[in-house]
């Protein structure tokens, strides 16, 4: 489970993608049950906002 900022075109294509070679297909092959689920953790409000107070204020330096 890759965790990503962002789930742009590596993540549709490279992991998840109907290719033979992605992961997705390669787990598939493999006998496992795969759910995509291609949410980026810039998506999920609670880790945006821990980012932000994590941010330095531009004042204290």
């Amino acid at each position: 489970m890759p965790l990503l900022t962002i789930a742009g075109d590596h993540v549709l294509n490279d992991m998840a993608g109907e290719k033979e070679d992605s992961w997705r297909s390669i787990l598939v092959k493999e006998g496992f049950t795969v759910h995509m689920h291609p949410t980026s953790l810039g998506q999920i409000k609670d880790v945006v906002q821990m980012w932000i107070e994590k941010v330095p204020d531009g004042r204290s330096f």
